[in-house]
């Protein structure tokens, strides 16, 4: 099930080379003869054996069903910053050369396979035809299982130039569909979906699905150069999809919104990086990030809905990281990041920025740069300083900015801080909380009864701090009202409205709109002396996270009828630098009864609990952002009261209890935690 590859005896012109090994079990150097100069050319050839493993990452086989993919010898990338021997890796993946393959398969006749590049046999493409014609089998069940191998084989023949891998894929029990793509140019792109009988529903509109990335890409970055497209579902353990050119595997699965997703981001890839051969491994965001921006472009479906309204769970998270000062710098190389950030500062938080880019440059001015970036460095292997020189060229204003903000681990955060009006202007005062210059889009609206309209679009220039925003009179007439534009990746929305607006809501709810809310929910709770209690919990527990925190709920005893409750506060104080990540500061409280009555009277007494407890806690910064080790270590008091029982003769045979002062105990706790989540020997 691990599988392996062996047989390997490499040869230069035909003669026995010399390698040696290095640090890495799957790379190898090759020693040549003479060496290679500028325009000259060397034959290296070697046999291989691959032994095909369970499912693993992006190479592996289920059952009879195959996906091929790593599977070859593959030679380092040699570019203008030398060469880059790096492994597979399933976060970063990999950096290949580009090339022309010419690859012959033979496998049982009745395999529908799909693979990189033009299918060279004419009775297999007539086959293909076929099947694509077939109408969908009722009985998925039926049709979902393996049939037999047939015992007749055939040999199946591709090519393609400019591409940078191969890879293949194979099953007896697809449903294969075929659509005819015709680009603005004119040129077709022929497009194959192939999918499981029994998920049909959800794969049921993935051609339409390959033709919107095949169309959009090609429209907003350049045309698609390659004749075939094709998207197959396969036994992927790894993420949701995985490109190659012209080929793509999605994970099984029925889900129409996964689809459709993974689907236009994975053909997009044949641009980042099929075609724009950038080092995804050093510079995941100009491959992972350019791609993910171009794919919320083109795909419209929400992960969740609450209440009729449309939420991503990406820009959640990303809220959430932003709001705790987790998030790390979108230029980090790929084994840099840790394994949740590299899905939010990488796929989310790089295309929000872009998106910030382009709104601030001109829909139209980031069209061209992009265009002239594709036109330049198509099969190429452009850097990320080629990326900032044609997109500074084309800009009519500086963005320095933006390749600062990308560097940043900075939360992007802006506030309207008041906004007042005079007899002949608008002073609106802005500030940016996010300690780096950048720019800020503002929108004029006017109350309409179906919302805002927005009278009036102004980008104040890259600031650092606060500034003021003077607005002439005559333009102010038509608007009531100025709010930060949602194109700003800020991940605290209430403080972004000149208007503040309170709310309250019920349980619990995202801080997702322009409020300042307060939740509140039923509180229940038991003790032995208070009996059962009822209350309320109000609280501000949210994405993000607020600067205070607070959770209090007071609640009434039914057995004590008393009120009493529980309750805690806190502020968190982000550092940016120093030994200390962040420091916490908070304060928890409860009071509650303690019941006692006299045996022989009905007239109860009751002493109080009282436990005050502030609390600091220092969190130890990390070495660097993948350390398994987590250091803290904080004080904590604790101020509790007891009032005090006691009892007094009524007469000879009758004491009556009574509160005869308090009890106060002071005590405090230091202590220090430190754990090491390693994979191997984790304390």
């Amino acid at each position: 099930d691990r599988g392996y590859m062996d047989s390997l005896q490499f040869k230069t012109n035909n003669t026995l080379a010399k390698t040696t090994p290095t640090k890495d079990p799957d790379i190898i150097q090759l020693h040549l003869a003479t060496p290679l100069l500028p325009q000259q050319k060397v034959s290296i050839t070697t046999p291989f054996r691959v032994k095909i493993p369970a499912p693993f990452s992006r190479l592996g086989h289920d059952g009879q069903s195959y996906q091929i993919s790593q599977w070859f010898p593959k030679p380092a990338v040699y570019d203008a910053k030398g060469w880059h021997p790096i492994p597979y890796l399933d976060q970063g993946e990999f950096y290949s050369e580009f090339g022309s393959y010419d690859v012959k398969i033979t496998v049982p006749e009745n395999y529908i396979v799909m693979a990189t590049g033009n299918l060279l046999n004419p009775e297999e493409n007539l086959w293909l035809d076929s099947l694509s014609k077939l109408p969908i089998p009722s009985d998925t069940l039926f049709t979902n299982s393996e049939p037999a191998s047939s015992e007749n084989w055939k040999t199946l023949h591709f090519k393609e130039e400019n591409i940078h891998d191969f890879a293949w894929f194979a099953d007896k029990k697809w449903i294969v569909r075929k659509e005819i793509i015709t680009l603005p140019e004119g040129q077709e792109v022929t497009s194959y979906s192939c999918y499981f009988p029994v998920h049909q529903k959800g794969w049921a509109l993935s051609l339409e699905d390959i033709s919107t990335a095949i169309q959009g890409y090609s429209q907003l970055v350049g045309p698609y150069p390659f004749k075939t497209v094709k998207a197959v579902e396969g036994a992927l353990s790894a993420g949701g999809g995985m490109e190659y050119p012209t080929v793509t595997v999605i994970a099984s699965t029925n889900n129409r919104t996964m689809i459709n997703t993974a689907i236009i981001h994975e053909v997009g890839h044949n641009w980042f990086y099929g075609i724009l051969g950038s080092n995804e491994r050093k510079h995941p965001w100009l491959d992972e990030g350019l791609n993910s921006f171009y794919e919320n472009k083109l795909t419209t479906d929400a992960h969740f809905s609450i209440k009729g309204r449309d939420f991503d769970v990406e820009q959640l998270a990303y809220q959430y990281f932003a709001g705790v000062h987790e998030l790390q710098p979108a230029t980090l190389s790929s084994e840099d990041f840790k394994m949740m950030n590299y899905g939010i500062d990488v796929y989310k938080k790089v295309p929000l920025y872009l998106k910030w880019l382009e709104s601030y440059m001109g829909e139209e001015t980031f069209e061209k740069a992009m265009k002239d970036y594709y036109q330049q460095f198509q099969f190429k292997h452009p850097q990320p300083e080629d990326f900032e020189r044609i997109f500074k060229s084309h800009a009519n204003k500086d963005i320095q900015w933006f390749f600062d903000v990308m560097q940043q681990d900075k939360s992007i955060d802006f506030a309207i801080k008041s906004s007042k009006f005079t007899s002949e202007d608008a002073h609106i005062r802005l500030k940016n909380k996010s300690k780096i210059a950048a720019p800020v889009l503002l929108k004029l609206t006017r109350n309409e009864k179906n919302g805002d309209t927005v009278i009036q679009q102004l980008w104040v220039p890259p600031f650092l701090k606060d500034t003021v925003v003077n607005l002439p009179l005559q333009s102010l007439i038509s608007w009531q009202k100025v709010q930060i534009a949602d194109e700003v990746p800020d991940y605290r929305k209430n403080n972004n409205y000149s208007k503040k607006r309170f709310g309250i809501g019920f349980m619990a709810g995202l801080d997702i709109k322009h409020k300042n809310k307060i939740w509140l929910a039923p509180a229940l709770g038991y003790n032995y002396y208070d009996g059962f209690m009822a209350g309320i919990l109000a609280h501000n527990l949210t994405i993000p996270e607020r600067k205070v925190q607070f959770a209090i709920a007071p609640l009434y005893g039914f057995k004590s009828k008393k009120i009493g409750g529980t309750g805690v506060i806190g502020h968190s104080i982000y550092l940016d630098h120093g030994a200390f990540k962040y420091i916490q500061v908070q304060l928890e409280g409860k009071t509650f009864d303690d019941y006692y009555s006299k045996l022989n009277t009905n007239q109860p007494v009751s002493t109080r609990f009282v436990k005050i407890a502030p609390e600091v806690v220092f969190h130890l910064r990390k070495a660097n952002g993948r350390s398994p080790i987590d250091r803290s270590f904080g004080i904590k008091g604790y101020f509790i009261q007891e009032e005090s029982m006691n009892y007094r003769a009524v007469d000879s045979n009758l004491y009556q209890p009574y509160i005869s002062g308090n009890q106060k105990n002071l005590y405090a706790k230091l202590w220090y935690d430190f754990s090491k989540s390693t994979t191997f020997n984790p304390y």
